[in-house]
């Protein structure tokens, strides 16, 4: 059965319930009723959604003045909000869904388990490095051409076409990438010339390294720390920003209190409030936080909502089309751990 007839189910079973409240109480329901009303009957809401719903009752937004709780599932990935305190409709409405990716670095294998995973989105960001490492450079620099509404250059991308970038690479990123450049056609390295590292879009800033990175790079600034955050948060106005570069799926989060980092754990959500944000989705071909599937987020730019997602992949086919190409070891066995 559908979420979306599934969560009408629920929206009826609730707006009844507001309307019984109102004929007895002459009041409708207020936001601090949320809470209270769902857990009359979270007995139901699992059983409905048993397996798939993640979290209920806890977000909540403000639309033509009704009250909206947050529904989020897995399985696909799918936000659903479901309109609780209007007497006279039973409204869903389905959240915007950006997909966020990084760093897919030639891994066909993790890139498809990331587009099936997901399903369907309203628009693709890229934030870079599309090639190396893997051994399908090709295939995922072209399908990132058609598909993505934008795409950044990472330090790899550069590479292809900018030997003083090859410069800075150790012995086994040099290997994969000298291999990498002799497989791109003329086209391929002209489209990659073309990608920028940093940029602005709908009020969120994006890059692949961090904001603080020169434009015409270098793009080597990894946000590992609060300090390396604080560095990045001064480079920008707003208060999101996406990056990559890092391979880590997590958020700094810089407020008055001061500023702190957060794992992107998975099926996690982040809601972006009065604070600012500088956000990884991870890597989806070699992530390096010690979990060793894709990694990938989606952002709803009307709820200022983000879910971090995993989804396994066959590590063993990519890892057989190294070996044949024969590719150094630490690039095929780092895919299992996750380093």
């Amino acid at each position: 059965m559908s979420y979306q007839l599934l969560a009408l189910g629920v929206a009826h079973r609730v707006s009844q319930l507001c309307k019984h409240h109102l004929c007895q109480h002459h009041t409708l329901f207020g936001s601090h009723h949320i809470h209270r009303l769902l857990s009359n009957f979270a007995d139901r809401v699992h059983a409905l959604f048993s397996g798939h719903i993640l979290d209920y009752g806890i977000h909540h937004t403000t639309q033509q003045a009704h009250e909206f709780v947050l529904l989020s599932f897995h399985n696909p990935p799918e936000y659903i909000t479901v309109c609780i305190t209007c007497i006279h409709c039973a409204t869903l409405q389905f959240m915007a869904r950006i997909l966020v990716v990084s760093d897919i670095h030639a891994n066909k294998e993790a890139l498809d388990a990331v587009i099936a995973d997901v399903g369907n989105w309203d628009a693709l960001w890229c934030l870079g490095d599309m090639i190396g490492y893997g051994p399908e450079p090709v295939q995922c620099l072209r399908w990132v051409r058609d598909h993505c509404d934008i795409v950044l250059a990472g330090n790899h991308d550069v590479a292809a076409y900018d030997a003083n970038q090859l410069a800075r690479f150790n012995p086994n990123a040099l290997a994969a990438a000298t291999w990498t450049n002799a497989q791109l056609a003329p086209d391929d390295l002209d489209y990659l010339r073309t990608l920028p590292s940093l940029r602005e879009c709908e009020g969120v800033t994006l890059a692949h390294g961090s904001p603080a990175d020169p434009p015409e790079g270098p793009i080597w600034s990894y946000i590992l720390t609060v300090i390396d955050a604080g560095e990045a948060f001064d480079a920008f106005a707003g208060a999101l920003c996406f990056v990559g570069h890092s391979h880590v799926a997590c958020a700094y989060i810089e407020s008055d209190t001061g500023k702190h980092r957060i794992s992107g754990a998975p099926d996690s959500t982040l809601h972006v409030t009065d604070a600012r944000y500088i956000v990884n989705p991870g890597s989806v071909g070699q992530p390096r936080d010690r979990n060793a599937n894709a990694a990938y987020l989606l952002y709803d730019p009307e709820t200022q909502h983000i879910m971090w997602r995993r989804v396994p992949y066959d590590r063993e086919v990519t890892q057989e089309k190294m070996r044949a190409l024969d590719f150094p070891a630490r690039l095929i066995t780092r895919l299992d751990r996750g380093t």
